[in-house]
């Protein structure tokens, strides 16, 4: 079967013997957040230019160049997203759904999985795309590759947001990427 690209979600579905809830983040609320390691990576790649020209290829031009690689990299964080569902929940590339709600991106498996797997799914484009080049672009003072590490962090800010509202849950609790909103529905056991 073919992935979904912005179809009506599939019903949540209900499990024996347990409760849902559901965790949701405010998507508005995270624009705010995001801003802030966006701007970051914008005055880095301004003032690392200004102040290390013969370290980074920084210029106008780049600058334009920063922003297209952030904007192609979006897909690419869903992709990551996906890959992540795919390897720790072993369901089928027909259970994936990807589209655009509230011009946010988004990836969702239809699938129960256990939090700590769920965790892993959140981090994952993170660490990938942020904290990696993060690491190589303050170890070889590259201002352009810092500078879009740090895009990557503000693009991941959603999925810090969901980690932090399911922090006091126990790694085997079993949850469910919400179909329609940015969080999942937590399942307790009665």
């Amino acid at each position: 079967m073919p992935i979904r690209f912005n179809q009506p979600p599939r019903p949540i579905p209900d499990l024996e013997n347990c409760r849902a809830t559901v965790c949701r983040v405010e998507v508005r609320r995270l624009t705010l957040w995001s801003l802030l390691p966006t701007l970051a990576g914008i005055a880095v790649a301004v003032a690392g230019h200004r102040l290390w020209p013969a370290l980074s290829p920084l210029a106008a031009p780049t600058l334009l160049l920063l922003w297209a690689l952030f904007m192609v990299s979006i897909p690419v964080h869903e992709l990551i997203h996906a890959l992540t569902f795919l390897a720790l929940t072993h369901c089928g590339v027909d259970r994936l759904s990807f589209g655009l709600q509230a011009g946010v991106a988004y990836c969702h498996a239809d699938a129960v999985l256990p939090l700590r797997h769920y965790r892993v799914v959140l981090v994952a484009p993170l660490v990938v795309l942020g904290l990696v080049p993060l690491v190589v672009g303050l170890l070889t003072h590259h201002t352009f590759i810092l500078s879009l590490a740090l895009l990557e962090v503000g693009g991941a800010v959603g999925d810090m947001a969901i980690l932090w509202r399911l922090r006091h849950l126990a790694s085997s609790t079993l949850v469910y990427d919400h179909p329609s909103d940015a969080g999942c529905v937590v399942y307790h056991p009665l």
